[in-house]
């Protein structure tokens, strides 16, 4: 899942905490039939939390529901037992009280073949075991009970696995998982799992072969179960997770920028050169730091509103440099003096302020660093030089103007900085202008309609039969606002820019769905990761098969094909099919958009996979 929650609840079995094995007729044997007939489809609602959906599932028989994380990247069903003590108040009062309840509840027990210091060996007990998430470890008891979803039920034998302890970096709402996770063809023991005991999921007891998974803009998503299969699916690469061979990133109209991700540059022994997962327990896009770098640049220099900004932006610096304010660092970073740190955000918010989506004329080019848009002597601030320790020189408004230190420029220019253009200048890099452009939203995004200004983003995927498919997401997708106080690891960030965004008044502020990781895997290359926005813009079939790998299926239709629809009793409903204009995001400015009022889940890998 995450890393803030359960590291986007990837899935990584640690060291089971007892070496068991199997006693031989302690298992349960059971029925695991479904309440509803397998092909009919079934529709089961997905709650908007924001940076996830969450699912009711009922455990136990008389049932008790818990709202879990709806996660196609684990592969268990997990509650909240309240013997747990170390789980926090933020998680909420509901935890699992079916020991002494539920009919149906059973917990088998394994012989433990470890003697202890006593060299007493141990009779048979609970078998218990260690899962680890991006965020921390979970420890579980496992059992056994009945688990349903809507209409969907399963007699869950050895299936349930009770959360008694965690070590878990969560501070919001958490009852739970349920994983929704790749199949795995090949029946063998996942890491940490008992010898010999099989831990399956809720699709493989209920017998569920497709399903399909859509978010709604504001507004709650559908988990569809017995499905149609897609007519157009990707076979699913790696072994672990629902992944596809990635070849890269598009910005509107411009071609494809392969790089690394280049099938052509794939090493013989590699199945893909890049591949992506997609992921509904991770709210952003993750991938490489300098592929989404590029990415950013070129949204930059294909959006005329950034464009013009970085212009105006550039001017600015330059006439600061001109009046002595220290601007210098390595290339594509800014080091201001703390003195000066403030007095800089104040000029890039006024800079924001006036940006503009028109392109300049061709009268307008040639003057473009000399125009209004250059700043005002009321926005020069009174400061004292540090090399000279004199005042500086008044302007007509009586506020100080700085003092140009006689040797700066040419100390400068011998020490060649690094952050020079050709002709000298301050190298602003896109990807800042396009990111602090973003932090200042609130400034201008009144009334603008992101779609119309910004160009789609497009992903280009396939599979290793030859069968390819593009993802396209719109702006309303790949822009997010959120609440002030919401910290993102962005591209500024990781590249070590200091700046922090002051917008006094200001309550939102809109960032890039991104965030960065360098993850390399020997057999599907760097991996990245696409969470929510995907799910925002398409339905996404998935076929689990019947045993064989090649059967391990994902499929993806566009909103503007088919809407994402809604639950109405067991039937997923469309607009259309109620002769109703299709469901599109038609809002503007901030209400476009989806709004973070929490961290978002960032997902983290764990170490030394060799596959996705």
């Amino acid at each position: 899942m995450c890393c803030s929650y359960c590291g986007i609840f990837y899935y990584s079995m640690l060291a089971l905490v007892m070496q068991m094995r199997v006693t031989q007729g302690l298992l349960l044997r059971g029925s695991n039939a479904t309440a509803v007939v397998p092909g009919k489809e079934v529709c089961e609602v997905l709650t908007n939390e924001e940076t996830f959906a969450s699912i009711k599932v009922s455990v136990g028989s008389p049932a008790q529901s818990f709202h879990v994380v709806a996660d196609t990247g684990s592969n268990h069903v997990i509650v909240k037992d309240c013997v747990c003590t170390q789980c926090l108040p933020e998680w909420g009062k509901a935890c699992f009280v079916e020991p002494k309840k539920s009919t149906t509840f059973k917990v088998p027990l394994f012989q433990n073949n470890y003697d202890g210091e006593s060299g007493e060996k141990k009779g048979p007990s609970p078998a218990r075991m260690a899962l680890n998430f991006g965020s921390g470890e979970i420890s579980a008891e496992i059992a056994s009970d009945q688990i349903s979803i809507g209409q969907v039920q399963a007699n869950m034998e050895n299936g349930v696995l009770l959360m008694y302890d965690h070590s878990l970096e969560i501070r919001s709402h958490f009852e739970g998982i349920l994983g929704l996770g790749r199949p795995n063809p090949e029946f063998k023991p996942r890491p940490g799992q008992p010898e010999g005991l099989t831990i399956p999921g809720f699709f493989d007891t209920a017998k569920v072969r497709h399903f399909s998974i859509c978010f709604n803009h504001g507004t709650d998503g559908v988990l569809g179960m017995h499905t149609a299969q897609h007519p157009k699916p990707l076979t699913s690469v790696g072994k672990t997770h629902w992944a596809m061979d990635f070849h890269g990133i598009s910005v509107g109209d411009q071609p494809l920028k392969m790089g690394s991700c280049d099938p052509a540059l794939k090493k013989p022994e590699m199945e893909t050169a890049c591949s992506i997962i997609p992921d509904t327990g991770t709210t952003l896009v993750v991938g490489p730091e300098q592929q989404i770098a590029s990415l950013y640049e070129d949204l930059c220099n294909n959006w005329q509103r950034c464009q013009n900004t970085h212009k105006d932006l550039q001017a600015e610096i330059e006439k600061m440099k001109s009046n002595g304010i220290k601007i210098e660092g390595p290339a594509g970073a800014l080091d201001l003096a703390e003195s000066d740190r403030d007095h800089f955000m104040d000029v890039v918010a006024k800079v924001m302020a006036r940006s503009s989506p028109k392109k300049p004329s061709l009268v307008d080019e040639p003057d473009v660093l000399n125009k209004a848009r250059a700043i005002d002597a009321k926005t020069i601030p009174y400061v004292i030089s540090k090399e000279t320790g004199k005042e500086n020189s008044t302007d007509v408004t009586g506020k100080a103007n700085p003092v140009i230190p006689e040797a700066s420029a040419s100390k400068q220019e011998e020490e060649g900085r690094p952050w020079r253009g050709e002709e000298g200048k301050f190298s602003l890099p896109p990807t800042m202008t396009l990111q602090l452009l973003l932090e200042h939203c609130a400034s201008w995004i009144e009334k603008v309609d992101l779609n119309q200004e910004m160009p789609e983003i497009k992903f280009h995927v396939a599979d290793t039969k030859g069968n390819k498919d593009t993802l396209q997401i719109p702006a309303s997708s790949y822009i997010f606002s959120k609440a002030i106080n919401i910290e993102v690891p962005s591209i500024r960030n990781v590249l070590g820019f200091p700046l922090k965004i002051r917008t006094p008044g200001h309550e939102k502020v809109c960032m890039m769905g991104f965030s960065s990781m360098d993850y390399f895997t020997e057999q599907n290359g760097d991996v990245w990761i696409f969470g929510t926005p995907l799910f925002y813009e398409y339905t996404a079939h998935y076929d689990r098969g019947e045993g064989k790998a090649e059967e391990i299926q994902m499929g993806f239709t566009s909103k503007k094909e088919s809407e994402c629809g809604k639950c109405q009793g067991e039937q997923i409903v469309r607009s259309s099919w109620l002769n109703e204009k299709a469901d599109t995001n038609t809002k503007v400015g901030l209400d476009a958009l989806n709004h973070l009022s929490k961290q978002p889940i960032i997902r983290k890998l764990p170490k030394g996979m060799k596959h996705v």
